[in-house]
């Protein structure tokens, strides 16, 4: 926030954060003709902050930063020279992430995976294959609710019903729900922690 402005303040991570305030300001047209050349089509609004900020960085004859206003304008002009909507620009940032959350999932899922399975598996208490079982189980559920959002009604004993499908609600309730339902809150819970700091 800059006398009641807010600009974006572009930084490389290898020197310090000086804005270069003493230097004018980096003319628009000129940093719109250097963005025609780098953005095209199929670019989302993060890849063109990504190559914005890689021109002015690399420059030393303009401050480090610009106005936000400035900064839609530019986007703005961007979309209509290359006659990509908005939306367009806007919705591959949701499938970006998407990805991302897919991504944070699988990778989460796979650390406490092995986190457990030195729990339960290495020490006897259940075998590599139920074990598996029930991780299987944990993914599906997990993705349905964080990555597909579909807002599967289904219930535990059933997502574990899909891998072990001699499974009787009486046997799960007697057998797996403890263990079973425990794993899935570790799971949720770590998923959960992970994504906060991306969202």
């Amino acid at each position: 926030d800059r006398f009641g402005i807010v600009f974006l303040h572009f930084v490389n991570a290898a020197d310090d954060a000086d804005l270069n305030a003493h230097l004018p300001e980096y003319p628009l047209d000129e940093l719109e003709g250097e963005l025609t050349g780098v953005f095209k089509n199929g670019d989302s609004s993060k890849t063109f902050l990504a190559k914005l900020k890689h021109i002015i960085i690399l420059q030393s004859d303009y401050r480090r930063m610009i106005s936000l206003f400035d900064c839609a304008l530019l986007l703005k002009r961007a979309s209509a020279f290359h006659k990509v909507p908005l939306d367009d620009i806007f919705s591959n940032d949701d499938s970006m992430l998407g990805q991302d959350i897919h991504s944070i999932v699988i990778k989460t899922l796979q650390n406490i995976q092995r986190d457990l399975a030195k729990r339960y598996v290495l020490s006897g208490k259940f075998s590599h294959q139920d074990f598996k079982h029930y991780f299987c189980a944990i993914e599906e559920m997990i993705l349905d609710t964080y990555v597909q959002s579909d807002g599967s009604e289904k219930s535990y004993n059933q997502y574990l019903q899909q891998f072990m499908t001699d499974l009787t609600y009486d046997d799960y309730r007697a057998r797996h729900r403890v263990h079973f339902e425990y794993m899935v809150k570790l799971a949720k819970k770590a998923v959960k922690e992970q994504l906060i700091e991306l969202l």
